[in-house]
């Protein structure tokens, strides 16, 4: 399988969901990876309680940049009651940095690009909730 294969079939079966955000997480500091995990979920139950649905679902690739030193996350989120992206955005930067949240657009390659680290011969930090 090609990296580009692999992309392609990741993208396949995301497109296959309704995406309502689409962002870059970032952190101030260099937190460790389990603790920008602990983080992102403690984020991302809270969305969930708040905006949720019972489709809501998300996905979560994980870069740490060209020289290692960049933890960062790519995620798309879908299932959202009101959808809007400002409240959690100034959640995101109370507790950890910085977030660049997009309405989502099929059209406009944000799975392509979140999955632009996927490569089928070494591992890929990838994490989801697709219930």
């Amino acid at each position: 399988m090609t990296k580009k294969e692999l992309i392609d079939a990741y993208e396949d079966w995301f497109s296959k969901y309704h995406w309502s955000l689409i962002g870059t997480l970032t952190f101030r500091g260099s937190p460790s990876s389990s603790r920008a995990d602990r983080i992102f979920r403690s984020w991302i139950s809270e969305m969930k309680q708040g905006d949720g649905t019972k489709n809501f679902h998300w996905v979560r690739v994980t870069e740490h940049g060209s020289f290692g030193d960049n933890l960062h996350y790519h995620v798309v989120i879908g299932g959202l009651r009101d959808g809007s992206k400002w409240p959690w955005m100034l959640r995101w930067d109370e507790l950890a940095g910085s977030a660049d949240i997009f309405y989502y657009r099929p059209y406009a390659g944000g799975l392509a690009y979140m999955l632009k680290t996927a490569r089928p011969d070494r591992d890929f930090e990838i994490d989801f909730d697709l219930s």
